[in-house]
């Protein structure tokens, strides 16, 4: 889906729909001149209910390497002059499915702790990611 927004000479159009970055993205035009995104936090939450999803059980390896292809295929829909902003939240190594701790009727899992860290850490995803997109190009 897409809004159009005009003012003078200018034209801004908010892309969004349900469903993979990475298959909106192949669906437009080239030569965009900014886009601006917050693709999900590693980890924090299930949009969709869906297994395939960015950020949702993948180890953080598998994370950045899903936002690196998406991010190349935005790439190719840059201006050669383009920018790209990038919103992205950094990540516990270990957070509770219930963020607030309220007793809900659901079950609450706590996702397991990933591999070279210990409970609570910080993982630096941020950093990771724009490590990766710059050795990506």
């Amino acid at each position: 889906m897409t809004t159009t927004i005009k003012h003078g000479d200018y034209t801004a159009e908010l892309i969004y729909g349900k469903g993979s970055a990475k298959k909106i993205l192949s669906t437009y035009p080239l030569n965009y001149n900014c886009i601006v995104t917050s693709p999900p936090y590693f980890g924090l939450r299930n949009y969709c209910g869906n297994d395939n999803q960015t950020g949702y059980d993948q180890t953080l390896e598998e994370y950045i390497d899903d936002l690196v292809e998406t991010f190349r295929l935005a790439r190719e829909k840059l201006n050669d002059d383009g920018t790209l902003w990038l919103n992205l939240g950094d990540s516990y190594a270990s957070r509770s499915a219930n963020r607030n701790r309220i007793n809900h009727s659901h079950n609450v899992t706590r996702r397991v702790v990933q591999e070279g860290y210990k409970e609570k850490d910080l993982m630096g995803v941020p950093w990771r990611v724009a490590f990766a997109l710059q050795k990506d190009g």
